[in-house]
């Protein structure tokens, strides 16, 4: 995915219908390392997804690609999640809302291992803490997200990629976008299902997430979305803060002594 298309999201505005489920955009802005869903993905909307009052927005796909940068070097690696054994998509936003009035109540990032146990394999997981979209009637859509890092595993990385070892982001910081060159328009909201994506009505893997929704609008789009975080900033070892504690110290000290030696 292009990086240039997401920047382009002030173009692209989410929808809702009038009246109901107003939100504000958050802005994100794009970091690295980040994962791009590569593979179709899809937004999918259970109105009651969690209870009677609050639907969930999930953002799944069967492939990803990890990727550092082009100031880290720009190497990249992919992993699919479709395979023998493995049907079900692994990667899976899921961002919980009040479904009339479109108030962010929480969520989860998870990206999964997929099935190859030779291969480049790479886990995010964390808390989704704040979520936003645009929405003036009759647009298309654009999600901003932000979230917590909690977990982050790395198997099997290659060399170009060798700063991904267990715990690179835990305790850091990242954001999400999400768009679709679908509008919903009027036609659906928070109150009602509906699923987004390329082949929305035929891919049969879709069948895990979709079991529960009630006559889902189904609508042809292509959609864009990102994951990306920043590594949490590494505390100075005890020694060195002592060390720098101590420096500062001896400053005025070494203020004292010159002024004595200045002195008439």
């Amino acid at each position: 995915m292009k990086r240039s298309q997401l920047a382009l999201g002030a173009a692209v505005l989410a929808t809702v219908a009038a009246g109901n489920a107003h939100a504000a955009l958050i802005g994100v802005t794009q970091t690295f390392p980040d994962v791009t869903l590569t593979a179709s993905p899809y937004l999918i909307y259970d109105h009651n997804g969690v209870n009677s009052s609050t639907g969930r927005l999930t953002v799944v796909t069967g492939a990803a690609q990890l990727a550092e940068g082009a100031a880290a070097g720009g190497s990249t690696v992919t992993q699919s999640y479709f395979g023998a054994g493995d049907s079900i998509p692994d990667f899976v936003f899921n961002i919980d809302v009040n479904n009339t009035t479109g108030a962010f109540i929480g969520g989860t990032v998870s990206i999964g291992f997929g099935n190859a146990p030779s291969s480049a394999r790479f886990l995010w997981q964390g808390t989704v803490t704040d979520f936003g979209f645009i929405s003036p009637g009759g647009s298309g859509n654009i999600f901003d997200a932000t979230w917590n890092v909690s977990d982050d595993q790395y198997q099997n990385m290659p060399v170009g990629l060798s700063q991904f070892v267990n715990g690179y982001l835990t305790g850091g910081l990242g954001g999400l976008k999400i768009s679709s060159s679908a509008a919903w328009g009027t036609a659906a909201n928070f109150g009602t299902d509906w699923i987004y994506g390329a082949g929305a009505t035929t891919n049969p893997y879709l069948t895990a997430y979709t079991g529960g929704l009630t006559s889902p609008l189904r609508t042809n789009s292509t959609i864009l979305a990102d994951v990306f975080a920043a590594p949490a900033p590494v505390p100075l070892p005890a020694a060195v803060w002592l060390l720098v504690s101590g420096f500062g110290l001896i400053a005025p000290l070494v203020r004292r002594k010159s002024a004595n030696r200045i002195a008439p």
